[in-house]
């Protein structure tokens, strides 16, 4: 039960955070200024589509009660979420 309720949480999380790289595509936010660096646009536009797309995986798993798919899941989220830092890590600071 608890798997369940901390999967729809992640889940949630990975969805909002792909809305949000697909809406700041070209607004600047913290210290990123997408609107004037077009390939920061773009990682912000593929990693909130990926991001959305596996939030929406993630839950499927869920629903048909498979353990070792939603663990693998979960594993690649997480690395593409790693993934997604150490390339905004890039881009830090420039305008």
């Amino acid at each position: 039960m608890l798997v369940s309720i901390l999967t729809i949480i992640f889940a949630v999380i990975m969805i909002g955070l792909g809305i949000f790289a697909l809406r700041h595509q070209k607004k600047p936010f913290l210290v990123f200024h997408p609107e004037s660096i077009a390939s920061l646009s773009l990682v912000m536009k593929v990693f909130g589509i990926i991001f959305v797309i596996f939030g929406v995986l993630c839950l499927i798993p869920l629903f048909l009660n498979n353990d070792a798919l939603l663990f693998w899941f979960l594993i690649i989220a997480c690395f593409l979420v790693i993934i997604f830092q150490i390339t905004m890590a890039q881009f830090f600071g420039k305008k």
